[in-house]
């Protein structure tokens, strides 16, 4: 159910993103029919499930996750049971902000540009909190566009196509942020 939800709330917010990312995810499959989606209604090729074990509620330090696309979103849902009032706030430090994060509350996060963490929960000892997240890295994208090789691999076998896809690299940003959606298209849609 999460899962459906994601995809059905990803994509009104960010249609072109959300295509890419879909775009990706077919190329993907399709020329490796061997690798398995990891859900079947996910647009997302990389999920994470974070538990809280034994006492120990999950914690998500300040940090920028680097290795993601930096223009991509990042999924990250809420878990387990909590007084999200009191804790388990998230915030995005670049913004100076917080919001309270109540657990099956999914937020899209551009999680490899923007520095974010989540406070500690108020009353650890009875309380619990966990977190799923679903990304995409910019590795898996970076070897689709390589038609399915690494940069060494490409640039060993033919030298002339890493360099166009070099070239092409270099206005991935500007694309990336292309597929952001504006308040007037959101408006529209």
């Amino acid at each position: 159910m999460i899962l459906t939800v994601r995809t059905a709330s990803f994509e009104p917010w960010a249609p072109q993103l959300h295509a890419h990312f879909f775009a990706s995810h077919q190329t993907l499959y399709k020329q490796r029919p061997d690798l398995a989606p990891n859900f079947k209604h996910s647009v997302f090729p990389m999920a994470c499930f974070n538990f809280a074990c034994r006492g120990r509620n999950i914690i998500c330090f300040k940090h920028r996750d680097v290795m993601n696309i930096p223009y991509g979103w990042c999924a990250i849902t809420a878990l387990g049971l909590f007084d999200y009032r009191k804790g388990g706030h998230l915030i995005l430090w670049d913004y100076g902000v917080y919001f309270e994060f109540p657990a099956g509350t999914t937020i899209y996060v551009p999680s490899a540009l923007v520095v974010h963490s989540n406070t500690r929960l108020a009353n650890p000892d009875i309380e619990e909190r966990s977190s799923f997240t679903q990304y995409l890295p910019g590795s898996v994208l970076q070897w689709i566009d390589n038609g399915f090789k690494s940069n060494k691999q490409l640039k060993a076998d033919d030298c002339a196509r890493f360099a166009d896809i070099a070239a092409w690299t270099l206005d991935r940003w500007t694309r990336g942020l292309a597929m952001m959606s504006t308040w007037d298209e959101l408006k529209d849609n």
